[in-house]
């Protein structure tokens, strides 16, 4: 499915509401979010994970400490065969071992077969601290302890002999009346000509650096002090050299987890989108559905989860709905303002939301898995009108076969009512003739007398209240009460019957001139 497509959906919260804290869980629902065909193996066994997640997670403790791994777990270097891992790279592999042998021993007990890596662990940590820094330690090899300790030996006289030359340099400016030296470095103002002169014909101190107003020096190297830094140059390069040895013996032994480490990558990625998936469920009352092997659909306590979320902040509650639908090729009729769209938007959100193993906004459901969705309210494109876009976006659909849900809401309407009316009737005919599936919310009447076709109203306002509304004088008002009095409830109809109408009486209510309503009604 494209942007648009989810867009129309009304699934665009998606990547919001599943988000999780740091790079990992980032890296979780990017690679969730791509797997979304739907393979009834996969998301079958993926929710069974989930569900099992869920439970465990109701256990505050437990919530918290996968949480806190998740969350500290970083992305590794990815390797592959022949490629070289830096300081930089180890670093972050000895972090992720870190984390996620914890998050190992945390999830154990549940359906995550993750492998062991403190051997890798172990490698990258030669002096047994524990922790998940790292650097090329002493301890990795004879040579580099060895360089490493001549070096510290030999910084240790550079610090004394240069501790030596100070004090006698400091010497020669306290004869001609300067303080004392402290650091082998200082600042003497311009104006100072006469310590200047001193200073550079003593030839214990080098110029560093001239600004406007002043001139800095430092320490001159002695003849033992420069020959100290000529060896410690030395020792430098042999322990690079020993370094670089310690990095290829490093690599060559990761070359040998190469698999066992990437296998390690893949399921925690997919713990992780797991995670945020059961977390979403238990935030959002969501529930596991169950695949329906009959085509029926059912589901229980139905909700709009981008538009609960909108009324909740309005501070209004949400009507849920249920669905039995038995019939492949189901109609729903209703009054304007009565839920026929955001019922049809449900459903396609939950029918969507399978594809990538997400529980569902309701308390149960059962429903079918297919292969695309279809929504007959697409973006603009093509330079068509509305119903030509609409007839171009369907002819689509229908090529991409025939284990498909379509949801048609008001199909045709851009067209005159009697030719619109009948291509409704043909298109509903020709989705039940090749077996897909389809719910549409139409006013129109010739397609609920179709053979083979269910027919569903939406329970709409009573007259009771309708005349009721028309007296209110403020329309905000109205609105409210309109809005909070409506039931949504899906009422399925016997064959043929006509649903109440109640198009006029709105208007009424909404303020519409009397004089134009009770025009209508001699109409």
């Amino acid at each position: 499915m494209t942007k648009e497509e989810l867009k129309a959906l009304g699934l665009d919260w998606v990547p919001e509401l599943l988000r999780g804290e740091g790079e990992f869980l980032a890296g979780s629902l990017r690679m969730g979010l791509r797997m979304d065909s739907p393979q009834e193996k996969r998301i079958t066994v993926a929710y069974a994970r989930i569900n099992e997640l869920v439970i465990n997670l109701r256990d505050k403790a437990f919530q918290s400490r996968l949480s806190y791994l998740l969350e500290a777990l970083n992305l590794p270097p990815k390797l592959k065969e022949n490629s070289f891992l830096g300081i930089a790279e180890l670093f972050e592999l000895k972090c992720f071992v870190y984390y996620y042998q914890q998050l190992r021993a945390l999830v154990s007990p549940l359906s995550y077969h993750l492998p062991d890596l403190e051997p890798i662990f172990q490698l990258l940590d030669p002096e047994k601290s524990g922790q998940p820094g790292f650097r090329l330690s002493p301890a990795f090899s004879p040579a580099l302890l060895k360089t490493s300790r001549k070096l510290e030996e030999l910084g240790q006289k550079l610090k004394k002999i240069r501790l030596e030359d100070l004090q006698k340099a400091s010497l020669l400016l306290q004869a001609a009346g300067h303080q004392p030296l402290k650091n082998t470095e200082f600042i003497l103002s311009r104006s100072q000509t006469g310590l200047i002169k001193l200073v550079e014909e003593s030839g214990a101190f080098l110029r560093s650096a001239e600004g406007v107003a002043s001139l800095s020096y430092r320490l001159a190297n002695s003849p033992e002090a420069e020959a100290l830094l000529l060896e410690m140059s030395r020792v430098r390069s042999a322990q690079h050299e020993a370094e670089e040895q310690v990095l290829e013996r490093l690599n060559a032994k990761l070359q040998k987890q190469v698999k066992k480490l990437n296998q390690a990558l893949e399921i925690s990625l997919e713990l992780g989108w797991d995670f945020l998936r059961a977390r979403f469920a238990i935030r959002y009352n969501c529930c596991i559905p169950r695949l329906s092997q009959r085509g029926r659909i059912v589901i229980t306590g139905l909700r709009n989860l981008k538009l609960e979320n909108q009324l909740k902040e309005l501070g209004q509650d949400y009507q849920k709905q249920d669905i039995e639908l038995r019939n492949r090729i189901n109609l729903i009729t209703g009054p304007n303002m009565g839920g026929k769209t955001i019922l049809l938007l449900a459903l396609g959100q939950c029918a969507r939301l399978m594809h990538w193993a997400i529980p569902l906004p309701a308390d149960e459901a059962e429903l079918p898995l297919w292969d695309f969705i279809y929504y007959n309210h697409d973006s603009p494109r093509d330079n068509l009108s509305s119903f030509g876009r609409e007839i171009v976006s369907l002819q689509r659909a229908l090529a991409k076969g025939k284990n498909a849900l379509f949801l048609l809401d008001e199909f045709a309407k851009g067209t005159n009512p009697a030719e619109a009316e009948a291509l409704s009737s043909a298109v509903l005919l020709h989705l039940l003739k090749r077996g897909s599936t389809c719910v549409a919310a139409t006013h129109f009447s010739a397609p609920a007398l179709l053979e083979g076709v269910d027919q569903f109203m939406m329970a709409g306002l009573d007259q009771a209240i309708l005349k009721k509304l028309s007296k209110m004088a403020d329309l905000s008002q109205r609105l409210k009460v309109l809005s909070e009095a409506m039931d949504y409830r899906l009422i399925k109809l016997k064959k043929g019957q006509n649903p109440a109408r109640a198009a006029l009486e709105i208007a009424r209510a909404l303020g519409l001139d009397e004089e134009i309503i009770k025009l209508a009604e001699k109409k």
